[in-house]
């Protein structure tokens, strides 16, 4: 009995190991991105902590009335980050062709040309395997919804619907929705998850963001400018504002002072187009002040990064550093609709104005900030150990303040790495 007894807690404590990528969604689906057929999208979004093993899951077109299907891509290898509302991304046609529509790389990518597309007007994608870990693929059929984890139906598709859980407690197709993803400027985008397609999903100005590298957060990309639809329905923007609140009561312009995750300074003193910097907060204080059409919104009032540190430039690093980056208005944009208050991005892939590439922030459970420069704009602040470094990033009248102390690694004229910095006691003067 005490045998069987061990036996059955060692595959009890097996099992998250191997259960480690289900407990996840279709999040965000997109075909002919920017008028070009070829980009298309799928973003999955976890719902816990642990569900990176993603190696040898499917993503699945099924045509409209669901006669025949092709394997867009088998994933090659695991993502980097999980938890919560981590998202991952898989896109068309190739890195090359996305990255310049987007101006972010996909985790993954599937050739149009060999594997098929998403069709543009109807259909059904589905994304995952059967059951809590991933089976060896040639055991399971790929033409079969329910043995996928999610689907998405779409466009009137009239086949046959993912009608069973891949897990207990998972989704389901629900009826198709009657939008479709392929009008060049929206997306297809998750609201809520109800295991109703038709009332999960609407159109939306696609957000679609990676994995990112190990311990950084991902990126957020867009196809250039879009107007949120107009024929979203009042269910959808209840429920949006029901997760994440459009009420506020925090005066415009107070400071902000969070936690700082990692602060990243590199220089090449033989290039310095090859200069870099990151600044990244996952704090759970993170807010967007008074919100969105208020003078904390970047949108209407632009911002600044600030970045000062009491040594680390001029002749043997002895001097301070101090050097503040415009981010001006016309760059910033909405996450989502205006009044649902997730967040602001920013976004310069050829450093029009500045050193500053992008730039996030984030309200909700996504609580996150992040900026992230490189060129020779940037200031050079590694001559000896900057640190402490504030980083303060202005929206509009609000700032966000981190304060880096403790030089993690070091490696004088080349690169300071600052971690897990907490939150100061107030912003600087």
């Amino acid at each position: 009995m005490r045998f069987r007894i061990a036996v059955l807690v060692f595959l009890l404590a097996c099992t998250p190991a191997r259960a480690a990528f289900h407990l996840a969604l279709i999040d965000e689906v997109m075909s002919g991105a920017g008028g070009n057929a070829n980009v298309q999208l799928v973003e999955i979004r976890m719902l816990a902590m642990f569900q990176s093993s993603v190696a040898a899951t499917r993503l699945t077109a099924l045509n409209c009335d669901g006669t025949s299907f092709a394997v867009l891509l088998q994933v090659p290898f695991n993502v980097p980050n999980s938890g919560a509302n981590v998202r991952w991304l898989m896109a068309s046609p190739n890195d090359a062709t996305f990255s310049a529509a987007s101006g972010i790389h996909a985790d993954f990518y599937w050739d149009n040309a060999s594997a098929g597309n998403i069709d543009p007007t109807c259909g059904m994608v589905c994304w995952g395997a059967p059951g809590g870990f991933v089976p060896p693929p040639a055991t399971w059929d790929p033409s079969d919804p329910n043995q996928y984890t999610d689907c998405v139906a779409y466009g009137g598709y009239t086949g046959t619907r993912k009608t069973m859980p891949g897990y207990m407690g998972g989704p389901t197709a629900g009826t198709p929705t009657t939008s479709a993803p392929g009008d060049s400027t929206h997306s297809l985008s998750r609201s809520r998850n109800t295991n109703d397609n038709a009332a999960d999903f609407g159109l939306a100005c696609p957000t679609p963001t990676n994995n990112g590298v190990s311990g950084m957060p991902g990126m957020i990309g867009d196809f250039g400018p879009c107007t949120e639809p107009t024929t979203t329905t009042s269910t959808t923007h209840t429920t949006t504002t029901t997760l994440r609140p459009t009420t506020t009561t925090i005066p415009p312009g107070t400071d902000l002072p969070i936690s700082g995750k990692k602060l990243l300074l590199k220089e090449d003193p033989a290039n310095p187009a090859k200069r870099k910097l990151v600044a990244f907060s996952h704090d759970a204080g993170i807010n967007l002040g008074a919100g969105n059409g208020s003078p904390d919104d970047p949108t209407l009032g632009g911002a600044s990064l600030r970045v000062h540190s009491k040594a680390g430039c001029g002749t043997a690093g002895a001097q301070a550093c101090d050097d503040t980056y415009s981010l001006p208005v016309g760059t910033w944009k909405l996450i989502g609709k205006a009044g649902q208050n997730k967040g602001y991005i920013y976004k310069d892939p050829t450093l029009a104005n500045g050193p500053i590439r992008s730039a996030a922030v984030k309200a909700g459970k996504a609580h996150t900030v992040l900026v992230m420069g490189k060129g020779s704009g940037l200031g050079d602040g590694v001559g000896s150990d900057p640190s402490p470094v504030d980083v303060v990033l202005k929206l509009g009248a609000k700032r966000y303040c981190m304060s880096f102390g403790g030089t993690e690694k070091l490696k004088v004229g080349k690169k300071a790495t600052l971690q897990n910095a907490p939150v100061p006691g107030a912003c600087p003067p």
